[in-house]
């Protein structure tokens, strides 16, 4: 099914001339999410509002990359400070007899151009020439973005609705088609633009899952590990909790080609342990799990040379900052914890009757994310990247005092999955 898609605003008013894109719609009558190796396919329609001596036609693919940093200390006359990168642009020949070099379009006559482009798998080098730590960020730069802050991503519990993004106003990644049309004018001889109209469409590259952070040891986005003092009413301490996670295997996302687009869940493995001042004293009793996802997106008007969420970039790189959105996960109404006494240890008192008892146990946390807002992959380009995190909020009941733990672990969120489209 196909369907005439509507262009964008000209960018040159002067131009009247008729644009249109003709774009395959999706199953659900919604814009198709275009993936790596998919066929982007479709026809403009031009038809000039007047005489055109053509001096050229051309169709590009292109990739955009829009930052823009407000700061009232450095906000110059022209507005807040902006940075544009076109990363990539694929040309489409135009083997059109009609519409070669010398021709004259007739105004009211619609001119037919089929384009055919390939969502490539990644940018050429040149796209990130910019300084890097180490080689692993330029990789990073030169794997192709997924589309961000679009804003018309479909909703999957209707149609004609959009589901929330995540990302700011600041910064967005957009792809196009772009045709614009080259005349000589008649009285100086000159080129001028005649036409540049766009359609942006949406593209979710394959992203596959990278390997675990490592976490600098003076980071402080992530928490891995945690430890606080159990005491009484009367700060007398009962012993030492401690909570401990890893990185769990990255969600996936969905069919991206069907609705609703679901990511598959994933499991948190948390291990707790608690050290016991005296061995008449039992490990406090779990009373509730609380998480959310942390959706965070790096963007500055000056290029990345290190992954963003493993430096203190506010301080460190005042050009570049971080929009973070929240994101309530369901959470086990009962939880359950099976305590194991592992070992006791005399604590070095003359008498020897008390004892440091050591008891473990762990859970596994369901991870599963709300099917109503646009989850962008993670990834890391030039000026703007998208990381995720699990915070994780575990309460335990010891009167008359209630403590509480917390956890702050990366997580991926991958797109290589199979695409429906081929």
């Amino acid at each position: 099914m196909r369907r005439i898609l509507h262009d964008l605003k000209p960018s040159y008013e002067h131009s009247k001339s008729y644009v249109e894109f003709s774009l395959p719609s999706s199953q659900h009558d919604l814009p198709c999410i275009y993936q790596t190796g998919d066929q982007i396919k479709g026809d403009i329609f031009f038809k000039p509002c007047r005489d055109i001596i053509l001096r050229n036609v051309c169709i590009t693919f292109e990739g955009i990359t829009k930052a823009t940093i407000w700061e009232p200390n450095i906000e110059t006359r022209t507005g807040c400070p902006c940075t544009t990168q076109r990363f990539m642009r694929l040309n489409q020949p135009v083997d059109e007899p009609l519409l070669s070099e010398g021709m004259v379009l007739e105004p009211g006559r619609t001119y037919r151009l089929p384009f055919l482009f390939v969502v490539p798998s990644g940018l050429l080098p040149q796209a990130c020439q910019h300084p890097c730590e180490h080689t692993e960020i330029k990789c990073h730069h030169l794997n192709l973005p997924p589309s961000l802050g679009l804003g018309f991503y479909p909703n999957p519990k209707g149609k004609n609705r959009f589901s929330s993004s995540l990302e700011p106003d600041t910064a967005s990644i957009a792809y196009a088609i772009r045709f614009t049309a080259i005349e000589v004018k008649r009285e100086t001889n000159l080129p001028i633009t005649s036409v540049d109209r766009a359609h942006k469409i949406h593209v979710l590259p394959k992203l596959p899952e990278m390997p675990p952070i490592l976490i600098p040891g003076d980071n402080t986005t992530y928490q891995l590990s945690k430890v606080i003092a159990v005491k009484q009413l009367n700060r007398e301490k009962l012993g030492r909790l401690t909570a401990t996670a890893s990185q769990p295997k990255a969600i996936q996302l969905g069919q991206i080609h069907s609705r609703p687009m679901q990511p598959t869940p994933t499991m948190l493995a948390i291990n707790f342990e608690f050290l016991s001042v005296n061995h008449n004293r039992s490990p406090p009793k779990p009373k509730k799990i609380q998480s959310k996802l942390n959706a965070v997106t790096h963007f500055g008007i000056e290029p990345y040379e290190d992954l963003p969420d493993r430096i203190q970039q506010r301080y460190l790189y005042p050009r570049h900052r971080s929009f973070c959105r929240n994101i309530t996960l369901s959470s086990p109404d009962i939880i359950s914890v099976h305590w194991v006494k592992q070992c006791s240890e005399m604590d070095g008192t003359a008498s020897g009757e008390n004892k440091n008892v050591v008891y473990t146990a762990s859970i596994s946390l369901p991870i599963v994310l709300p099917e109503n807002v646009v989850y962008t992959p993670t990834f890391f380009s030039c000026l703007v990247s998208r990381t995720y995190s699990l915070r994780v909020d575990a309460f335990f009941n010891k009167v008359p005092f209630m403590s509480k733990v917390s956890l702050t672990i990366p997580i991926q969120i991958c797109s290589d999955i199979a695409s429906e489209q081929n």
